[in-house]
């Protein structure tokens, strides 16, 4: 909320309890939230996903659903571990063929990626943030996927998070 003015948000989880008890703390906060029945209902009117699971199986609906937009960004920040996977497969290629298939850096996601490797993603189809930031107007202008950022929690971005909170 505070970094990105996120006001409204739908949650939707495999234990409904879970997504309640979030949706009722994000209300805390001022956030508007409501527990959704199904990803597939949420799509259409949302631009933004955000993944955040231990799932050893996707949870978002494949590329031919129908569903996606070349608008839509997903941020794919669980499944860290080669046995997980949020992703269809389908949806990763989409992403690596069009050129949208991001990553917050290279080192550890090619071994812990799940959604990737259960995918079969060559790496050189992944661009590093880094990269990624000088070519930000040309890859927003690409179409054929939603625009993917895969993360699997590297350690020095939670560490420079901190020093910035602190004022450091």
């Amino acid at each position: 909320m505070a970094g990105l003015g996120v006001g409204k948000v739908w949650l939707h989880s495999r234990t409904r309890d879970k997504a309640e008890a979030l949706a009722a703390h994000a209300r805390t906060l001022g956030v508007e939230a409501q527990v959704a029945e199904s990803v597939a209902l949420v799509l259409p009117r949302v631009s933004m996903v955000v993944t955040v699971t231990s799932s050893r199986s996707p949870v978002l609906p494949d590329l031919d659903s129908g569903l996606w937009r070349d608008d839509h960004f997903i941020a794919a920040v669980g499944a860290f571990r080669p046995d997980m996977c949020e992703l269809p497969p389908a949806l990763c290629h989409a992403a690596a063929d069009s050129g949208r298939l991001l990553a917050d850096t290279l080192f550890g996601i090619e071994d812990e990626a799940g959604d990737l490797l259960q995918a079969g993603i060559g790496w050189a189809d992944v661009q590093p943030f880094e990269t990624a930031i000088l070519q930000a107007d040309a890859i927003r202008a690409r179409a054929g996927s939603p625009l993917l950022f895969k993360s699997v929690g590297y350690a020095l971005w939670d560490l420079a998070a901190c020093v910035l909170a602190s004022g450091g």
